[in-house]
């Protein structure tokens, strides 16, 4: 019998059959396990994808998701399945303020309870946020896609990894003098 103080969390992935999930290096640059408490936080990440795919994030009454690229939506989840797995919480922290409920996170391999199947990502997807299809964006996403450059820097000062500049070059082409001249400017040689 489960006592109010244990707490499950909720891990999305493309991949079934998973026992225990083991901690791996990531966007953070340490080995984590990710965690959500919100179940539909995580059916996102039923399908593998990004940041610079898709923007995620919420406002006073929605889950948004802003497509970054053409059909991406649709490639990453369209008649896709995926998979919910319920996690043993005891071992995670929060990472970032307490009011986030997305960044929970271990150190240590994580027990799984159970695991629930999404059979078409997609249509849960478009049905549970409020997303913004190619070009369209909220007013906090410029038009100039520059937030881009400032996001892959952040992650590159997080982790260090430079194959990411190519990466995201390729997927923006429009913004490569803006990469040029913050590389420059950040003294980093690719």
């Amino acid at each position: 019998m489960l006592t109010e103080e244990y707490m499950v969390l909720y891990h999305g992935s493309p991949d079934p059959g998973i026992k225990t999930f083991t901690p791996r290096v990531s966007t953070h640059g340490k080995p984590y396990v990710y965690a959500s408490k919100s179940m539909s936080n995580t059916i996102l990440y039923g399908a593998k994808w990004n940041d610079f795919l898709i923007w995620v994030g919420s406002d006073d009454f929605d889950e948004i998701i802003v497509e970054r690229q053409q059909g991406v939506i649709e490639s990453l989840y369209k008649d896709k399945k995926g998979y919910i797995y319920i996690l043993d919480g005891s071992t995670f922290y929060q990472l970032d303020p307490p009011d986030n409920t997305w960044d929970w996170v271990s150190e240590e391999p994580v027990h799984i309870i159970d695991c629930l199947t999404i059979n078409n990502l997609y249509d849960i997807v478009v049905k549970k946020h409020k997303i913004y299809w190619y070009p369209d964006r909220p007013k906090e996403i410029p038009a100039d896609d520059s937030d881009i450059v400032e996001h892959t820097i952040h992650i590159f000062n997080m982790n260090g990894d430079k194959s990411l500049f190519p990466y995201v070059q390729s997927l923006f082409p429009h913004l490569k003098e803006s990469f040029d001249r913050e590389l420059k400017r950040l003294n980093i040689t690719l």
